[in-house]
């Protein structure tokens, strides 16, 4: 009996904690940049890949993210964001992985930006893109 009282008692104890945690979720989950970014721009990398564009009209930021077709393969992947014309990359991610790279990241509030993405030998090169 006690080993059915004490299974009952962890049962309950778990079930309120699953209250408590379900109970306190915040209305809209955070996307993959986080909290307050809003989904903009795909460009395909190819067929083997695609670059996803993000901005926050909150912080004035944009997030990039580099997404292989074939989930779960290491590959080379890779995702660089700046302004447009500027000398340097705000933010990159490279590195070997299975799903994709990124996030990265650059205040562009009412500036153009610019992105690269790649998947294993794909390219893509995004010039002065979402200006406004």
């Amino acid at each position: 009996m006690r080993v059915r009282q004490r299974l009952a008692a962890l049962a309950g104890m778990a079930l309120a904690g699953s209250w408590l945690v379900l109970g306190s979720a915040p209305a809209e989950a955070a996307g993959p940049c986080g909290n307050g970014y809003k989904w903009l721009d795909r460009y395909p990398i190819g067929q083997v890949g695609s670059i996803q564009l993000y901005y926050n009209p909150a912080s004035g930021k944009n997030c990039a993210l580099t997404y292989a077709k074939a989930q779960g393969k290491k590959q080379s992947m890779a995702i660089k964001i700046g302004l447009a014309g500027a000398r340097t990359w705000a933010d990159f991610d490279h590195g070997i992985y299975r799903y994709y790279a990124g996030p990265v990241y650059v205040a562009a509030r009412n500036k153009c930006i610019t992105l690269h993405g790649l998947v294993g030998q794909s390219t893509h090169y995004v010039k002065r893109d979402h200006c406004d």
